[in-house]
């Protein structure tokens, strides 16, 4: 078995899950990877060399491998050419040194969005890349999930929710959509979870699952209970009219490269998404906890 984006906040913790189940599995980390973090993972835990952007580096972490449990990815980065070589161009790359393993590949709730960004279009064609293979693969099984915002111990989501929280007064930009973030341990036990899946629960082609969190709430709200599970001074949270919220976004889109980022992001946080965990509950017994659980790390 092998897991790509080992060192990241969700392969850590599923190098960890395998661990704690004494399945043996190879964490594939780059040469400038911090290795450190995945110091308590366990002798179950063998970590090979080898990047995605660099396909003739793969052979060995892919030799014999019957199942890929492909997690890699960048998380907050706006520039989307290094987006697409990961996402799109990582993925092809490692579906050619695997040989017909089973895939279990991290996808995210974005990918449903009406307008995408860069990190989003990136994952959306990784999607497309998996489910083709799934079909003209020679049986290769593909298992995609789309969890939304992680959060845990580490989280960069989660350091940026606890900066806001600390903050006395909390403007909030007009339209910001409800979210319902899961927590890391949730999704790793999801991509355990899908990795032991019978063939015979989906059929044919790539089985594609949403992993909605298991409580919705404003941005707002989530500031508001993560101050209060920490024991921190309830920030006050001010919504900002529409006008006011428009032009704080033109204004982000003179501030350069940075501004663009940030205008990005909160453009990505005004659009909702309709997901369904059904299928998710009832092939991967899918029931995350809720949203102070989560806020607690």
């Amino acid at each position: 078995m092998l897991v790509t984006g080992a060192t990241g906040l969700l392969g850590r913790a599923v190098c960890w899950e395998l661990g704690r189940r004494k399945i043996r599995h190879r964490a594939l980390v780059r040469p400038t990877s911090d290795r450190a973090l995945l110091e308590g993972a366990g002798a179950y835990t063998w970590m090979i060399e080898g990047d995605l952007l660099r396909p003739e580096t793969l052979a060995a972490a892919g030799d014999g491998v019957a199942t890929v449990l492909h997690l890699a990815g960048l998380v907050r980065s706006g520039d989307a050419e290094a987006c697409r070589a990961l996402h799109v161009g990582g993925t092809r790359a490692l579906l050619a040194a695997t040989d017909g393993a089973r895939m279990v590949a991290l996808s995210s709730d974005t990918v449903l969005r009406a307008h995408l960004g860069g990190y989003a279009q990136s994952k959306a064609e990784m999607e497309s890349l998996l489910g083709t293979a799934a079909i003209e693969g020679d049986g290769r099984e593909v298992i995609v999930l789309r969890p939304p915002m992680m959060l845990g111990p580490g989280s960069p989501h989660l350091a940026t929710l606890e900066k806001a929280a600390r903050m006395p007064v909390v403007p909030l930009p007009d339209g910001f959509a409800r979210r319902a973030p899961v927590h890391v341990h949730d999704v790793a036990g999801a991509v355990v979870a899908a990795m032991e899946l019978p063939r015979n629960r989906w059929g044919e082609g790539a089985l594609v699952l949403d992993l909605p969190g298991g409580q919705e709430a404003s941005f707002g709200e989530v500031v508001a209970t993560l101050a209060e599970v920490r024991g921190w001074r309830r920030p006050t949270v001010v919504d900002m009219p529409a006008p006011l919220s428009a032009g704080a976004m033109r204004m982000l889109g003179r501030l350069g490269a940075r501004g663009a980022k940030v205008r990005q992001r909160m453009e990505g946080m005004q659009q909702s998404v309709q997901v369904d965990g059904a299928r998710a509950r009832e092939l991967l017994g899918w029931a995350p906890r809720g949203l102070r659980e989560v806020l607690r790390g």
